[in-house]
């Protein structure tokens, strides 16, 4: 075997032992090459992209390297023969290449804001470069489609994400029902350390036809829901949790407080909510809204909160 072939292999047949390697380039020259070439207007072209700098040079042969070359076959065929001044057949050929370059300047620009609009959108979604790169065929305008679409993607996983992480729902002024679920887990398990009671209670609009079509639209059912949530922070204090629990109704989380006291709480919230003033609410004709209540508490109904919950959602009234 030949010293350049690799070792347990024979050479191939009318190979010679010793293969010639492309000499490289040193880093230093090449640096230099692409220094002159900036320099010129083409250079900028040769350091495009190659998807969109194969359209570009096609797109501009089309347009004005082969138009041009008609021009001057024309010229020299049946203008130069019979003209007795070269000067205006020069003027004619010189308008002809300044529109050419025109064009090819104008084209430049346009390709440059796409690359700069690509290379923004890369940047925004660098973790999907590996993708657009093996991407077969494309260019910078399938690059930014794609990024754009994965941030879109991004986004809206990345909202969700949050949605899952806040605690407090803002428009309500209360937690969110996912939050009070944890909270609850907690003091169940605080309310078993010290064998302690914990009451969970749920009020929510009893269903009507009338209320349930103003529950449906989204600025009044957050409205209905805010004015509940104002009746149960009555009963409350900071050691009491008041949180979302459905689309229509508040779950309360009384630690320290047994099935009797609960139900008593209970009470006075449904007697105070029909005596509340529900704002705009209460002008339109259809409202007329009517509170369910559910108590459970631990240990009498059991410890595990998901068992605790589901039997407070089903024993409310319909």
């Amino acid at each position: 075997a030949g010293r350049g072939a690799r070792p347990g292999r024979p050479d191939p047949p009318g190979e010679p032992a010793r293969r010639r390697r492309r000499p490289r380039i040193p880093l230093d020259t090449r640096a230099a090459v692409g220094h002159h070439a900036s320099m010129f207007s083409l250079g900028r072209l040769a350091l495009l992209p190659n998807g969109l700098r194969a359209k570009f040079i096609a797109a501009f042969a089309c347009m004005s390297i082969l138009p041009l070359l008609v021009c001057v076959y024309i010229i020299l065929t049946f203008v130069f023969p019979f003209s007795e001044s070269l000067w205006l057949t020069s003027t004619i050929l010189l308008l002809t290449m300044l529109i050419a370059y025109c064009g090819f300047h104008l084209m430049d620009e346009i390709v440059n804001s796409i690359i700069a609009l690509s290379r923004t959108a890369r940047r925004l979604v660098p973790h999907a470069a590996a993708g657009l790169q093996a991407h077969p065929g494309g260019d910078e305008v399938t690059a930014i489609k794609q990024s754009l679409s994965t941030l879109a993607e991004d986004v809206e996983r990345k909202t969700l994400k949050m949605r899952q992480l806040e605690t407090t729902d803002e428009k309500i002024g209360i937690f969110t029902e996912r939050h009070l679920r944890a909270l609850l887990v907690e003091e169940l398990k605080r309310a078993a350390l010290y064998q302690r009671p914990c009451a969970f209670v749920v009020v929510r609009f009893k269903s009507r036809p009338g209320t349930d079509r103003i529950l449906a639209d989204a600025e009044h059912g957050t409205a209905a829901v805010r004015g509940l949530a104002g009746v149960v922070k009555r009963y409350t204090t900071k050691i009491e949790k008041v949180g979302r629990m459905g689309p229509a109704g508040v779950g309360i989380i009384l630690p320290e407080c047994n099935r009797q006291q609960a139900i008593q709480t209970a009470e006075r919230i449904v007697e105070d909510a029909a005596s509340f003033s529900w704002g705009p609410l209460s002008a339109m004709a259809d409202w007329g809204p009517e509170i369910a209540v559910s108590v459970v508490s631990a240990p009498v109904d059991g410890v595990d909160p998901a068992i605790l919950i589901k039997k407070c959602l089903t024993s409310l009234p319909a």
